[in-house]
């Protein structure tokens, strides 16, 4: 009985010892899991199944921490908690956690601490003092930290401000002094898609190779040599590339991605311009390895080769194979916007010949019914009328889907000519001669684009069209000018007012659209108000009205409109005031006074008090 009662308390400390090691231990284990799902998705968002390790490992944690608090697995604890929080996006918490490591005393966990608090002010929007902290932890020779974590962690904070030469570099770095192979590889493959990003072919080549020398995956291994294969061909290498997807067709080991080689050897095919061998490449591709990624992309290929062909019904028959193939398919949101271009194009082309019919149709009735009855009138000619104004519009339509979605520039310049020559008055008119104008400047014909453009701006100047010429050109549009001519004027009319009126009348009668204009009317209403001079008044107010019903300025004058309207009969507002009410401008020494400041039209766009 008494050694049952001895070993009774040592069996209990046993018992407890292994509880709160397990609970450590379990802790350990989903943390671990964590970071094998983490890496996989290296340098994107951390996935759920590792938030949700994470979150196990902070239940684990604190079980550690408030159950044997004097244990020796509490600062592990935190520490693995810290990590975890950190990953899950919790850096409050997280900060907190460190901030306890910090107060350890402990020098392993101090360092510990340093680096992630780091981190920490990286996450919270403070990259630039994060690379600091972690610069210094690089120059302390005491430090217990793996500098490869460093370099890498500087490599994510690099990347994130937009300084990619200094992220490899880092990167780089980290690889060499990374300890065990399958970090080397995670490295060297990072290294490698930042190297494709950035078409530095010959570094992507030298990585991917690092990628094979280090990697135990199948899979990572063949995804490099066929990466390896596109970089040879994206940098011209072509011999070199030909020779390597040929080898690697001839051995077995190679067998998981021999539709991915094929497919690299038909665009390699397309990039010699040999064509036809490319195409039939591909359709052995889509033969010998259907409902395969490669075999919807092979399809995507064919109808793109089919639609440059101008061959419609063949490339929409294509690219509805591509998502059969494989629903996965990069290519798909391109198809389906294919599939949606073609099929609009070709209900114009049927409207437009079922337009064309009507109008022949509609034209013959004219001529037989004139014939047959000389003092008939020509009732079909409205509708004939209404039938010729939808043609613009679906030539102008099919003409944009030429040039910019299918590449018949030809084609579409024929259309977008016919609207410029023969529908001078609709509102394709514009758009079209402003697309025909850059199609033709494609084709060298700078002289022909120049006159087009030159003819635009004479005949439609207020479009955006017009204004976008003006740009090009490096010149102000017509509406900047008249603004400019405006303020000209408000700046004369103490120093020169009869200048200044003559410059107001000149933008009213220029043009009708401009708010140069609009204000120009209002103030002349306004000044001809002042000084008593109901006629020219009147003219301008009516003119606001007519010209510019829905305005502030006319809003703002409603009341002196009824005004006038009691005084005078309506009158034609939208010619020039007759002689009497224009010549006789008032003989002014000095200004009659020039418009408050509140109610100045120039400034503020509203009527002052009549007196």
């Amino acid at each position: 009985m008494r050694i049952r009662s001895f070993w009774w308390p040592v069996l209990i400390l046993v018992l407890s010892g292994c509880a709160y090691f397990n609970t450590f231990y379990n802790a350990e284990q989903y943390f671990e899991q964590g970071e094998a799902l983490r890496l996989e998705k290296a340098g994107e968002e951390v996935p759920s199944g590792a938030r949700e390790a994470y979150k196990k490992v902070i239940t684990k944690t604190d079980l550690v921490l408030t159950k044997y608090p004097d244990s020796k697995y509490v600062y592990p604890a935190l520490l693995l908690q810290g990590k975890a929080r950190f990953y899950r996006g919790e850096y409050i918490q997280a900060e907190g956690v460190f901030h306890q490591l910090e107060a350890s005393g402990i020098p392993r966990f101090q360092q510990e601490a340093r680096y992630w608090l780091g981190l920490i002010k990286w996450k919270t929007g403070q990259p630039n003092p994060a690379l600091g902290d972690l610069n210094e932890i690089l120059q302390d020779r005491n430090t217990a930290i793996d500098p490869g974590r460093v370099y890498l962690a500087m490599a994510e904070i690099h990347l994130e401000i937009g300084r990619r030469r200094e992220a490899v570099q880092d990167l780089e770095k980290a690889a060499k002094l990374a300890r065990k192979s399958e970090e080397r590889e995670q490295i060297y493959y990072r290294l490698a898609e930042l190297s494709l990003q950035d078409e530095r072919y010959d570094e992507a080549i030298r990585f991917y190779k690092n990628v094979i020398r280090n990697s135990l995956s199948k899979r990572r291994i063949m995804e490099a040599n066929l990466q390896i294969v596109k970089m040879y061909r994206l940098k011209g290498d072509l011999k070199t590339a030909s020779n390597k997807i040929k080898s690697m067709l001839a051995d077995e080991r190679f067998k998981d991605i021999f539709p991915d080689l094929e497919l690299e050897l038909a665009k390699l095919y397309l990039t010699r311009k040999e064509v036809d061998q490319a195409l039939t490449r591909l359709e052995t591709i889509t033969n010998d390895y259907p409902k395969t990624p490669a075999s919807a992309e092979a399809y995507y290929l064919l109808a793109e080769d089919a639609l440059k062909k101008w061959d419609l019904e063949t490339a929409l028959d294509y690219f509805g194979q591509v998502g059969k193939e494989d629903r996965k398919s990069p290519y798909l949101d391109r198809t389906r916007a294919r599939i949606k271009e073609i099929s609009r194009y070709q209900k114009l082309a049927e409207d437009l010949k079922a337009l064309q019919e009507k109008i022949t149709a509609a034209r013959v009735s004219v001529t037989d019914s004139t014939a047959a009855d000389t003092t008939a009138q020509p009732v079909s000619t409205p509708s004939l009328a209404d039938l010729t104004a939808q043609v613009p519009a679906l030539m102008s339509e099919m003409a944009e889907l030429e040039a910019f979605h299918f590449d018949q520039a030809d084609s579409a310049r024929r259309k977008l000519w016919t609207i410029y020559q023969q529908y001078p008055d609709y509102d394709q008119w514009a758009k079209a001669a402003y697309t025909l104008a850059h199609l033709t400047f494609q084709t060298g014909d700078s002289l022909t684009a120049e006159s087009i453009r030159t003819h635009l701006l004479e005949v439609r100047p207020h479009t955006e069209f017009a204004a976008a010429v003006m740009k090009e050109r490096g010149g102000n549009t017509l509406e900047e000018e008249l603004i400019r001519e405006l303020a000209t004027a408000e700046s004369l009319f103490r120093e020169d007012t009869l200048q200044a009126l003559a410059l107001y009348r000149s933008l009213v009668t220029r043009d009708t659209t401009s708010e140069a204009a609009r204000r120009s009317t209002y103030f002349l209403a306004w000044f001809y108000d002042q000084i008593i001079v109901p006629d020219s008044a009147a003219h301008y107010y009516f003119l606001l009205e007519t010209r510019y019903p829905d305005s502030e300025q006319t809003k703002a004058a409603a009341e002196r409109i009824r005004f006038y309207h009691d005084w005078f009969q309506p009158r034609e507002t939208e010619t020039e005031p007759p002689d009497s009410t224009v010549a006789p401008e008032p003989t002014v020494t000095e200004s009659p006074g020039s418009p408050p400041a509140e109610p100045n039209p120039a400034a503020d766009n509203r009527v002052p008090d009549h007196p």
